[in-house]
């Protein structure tokens, strides 16, 4: 279960920039993530959620994955669904192998504006 961990601080991590700029962009990210133990068997994939408080898009923003690979967009509440603006990540993310402000997997990510965005890590690795 992915909120097995919940009250455990091995089942949560901040995956956003560090430092003032990511406070003066209003922007917060995290994620969860299952008992590593049980990830492939009974264990649910790590989420990353990425919320922007501004007014603003913040594009071309670094977020860190808990793994390598890419990550699913599941929940965007900027799309046009929700009759939000459509901007997004083209329902995806993919992380790159450069070290961003101690975390090993960062990815650029559009972050719509007054937005929340959700993303499944996918099991395959990035080429």
């Amino acid at each position: 279960m992915l909120l097995a961990l919940k009250a455990d601080p091995v089942g949560f991590a901040a995956v956003y920039q560090a430092g003032a700029a990511s406070t003066m962009a209003k922007v917060d990210a995290f994620a969860w993530k299952d008992d590593e133990r049980l990830f492939g068997a009974r264990g649910a994939p790590p989420v990353t959620v990425a919320s922007n408080f501004k007014s603003k898009p913040r594009l071309h923003y670094r977020l860190s994955l808990p793994k390598p690979g890419s990550g699913q967009a599941v929940l965007n509440t900027d799309a046009a669904y929700y009759r939000g603006s459509g901007m997004g990540n083209l329902g995806g993310i993919v992380s790159e192998p450069i070290p961003w402000h101690g975390r090993p997997y960062p990815a650029l990510v559009t972050l719509p504006p007054l937005s929340t965005l959700f993303f499944v890590a996918n099991d395959e690795q990035a080429a």
